[in-house]
Parts: C-alpha cells; structure tokens; sequence
C-alpha cells in the first residue's frame, strides 16, 4: 500500500523523486474521524460525515488492478488528454492524468489540478473506455 501512495505522489508531484526516497521522508495515512465545515459552506450542509470524503473501492479490483495502465494509455494519446481537458474547463497546460479511482480521475499541470467526476461509479477498464468515448474521447488510446 505504501508503494502505492508513493507512486500516486510522485505522479501528482513529479519533482518529489527526488526526496521521496531520503530516510527522513515520511508519509502518513490519516483516519478523518469527524467533520465541521466553517463558514460559507457550512451554511449549505450540516449533515456531511467522514463517509462522504471516501470512496469505495470493493468491487473496483478491475480498476484498481489496472490504474497504473490506464493512466500510461490516457496519458500517452493526445486526444484523450484534449477531451479530459475540455471536460475539465478547456484550461490551457500540459495536462497529465495522475490518480484514477471508481468516482473519478485527477488531472495535474504545471500549478493547477482538476477533478474530473465520473457520471456514476466506474469498477473496470470496459467502464473508462465508455466514459472516455462519451466525452469524445478515443475508445482506444495510444
């Protein structure tokens, strides 16, 4: 699982290669026990729980299996990345795909990150080449 974390870090912060591996280096997994929203947002919701913050990844083994693989594909064809882009407001920049779970995929560029939600939950590689074609996307990529 720390493999894992590491791998997914290192695609959303690529120049932390270069420290991820130093003795003095730690990462943490942190448990969200409770939540309190302060301010404007917490004005529009006072039933938010920790379980609202994750996703449920049993019944996704096909995804997950498979993450690293399909995020080299996306990233490695230039019409899938212009149809996430275009998904994720047609911002200008190099996008890259860095973390892909059932509820959605992230995007990173030099300074910005988006969050593309997938319409319903995805569990398999048949599932993202769907959702890729329906955004315009490639049904197969490279």
């Amino acid at each position: 699982m720390l493999d894992r974390a590491r791998e997914r870090y290192r695609r959303r912060f690529p120049k932390s290669a270069a420290y991820l591996g130093l003795r003095d280096t730690r990462m943490f997994r942190v448990a969200v026990e409770g939540l309190h929203l302060n301010g404007g947002p917490a004005r529009n919701t006072d039933d938010l729980t920790p379980a609202d913050l994750r996703t449920e990844l049993a019944g996704a083994e096909d995804l997950c299996r498979h993450e690293v693989e399909e995020i080299r594909r996306i990233n490695d064809s230039r019409p899938a990345l212009a149809a996430l882009s275009a998904r994720a407001g047609g911002v200008r920049g190099k996008w890259r795909v860095t973390s892909l779970d059932p509820d959605g995929l992230d995007l990173a560029a030099e300074g910005a990150a988006r969050r593309i939600w997938f319409p319903s939950r995805i569990i398999d590689r048949p599932g993202l080449h769907a959702f890729m074609a329906s955004i315009g996307g490639p049904t197969s990529y490279g």
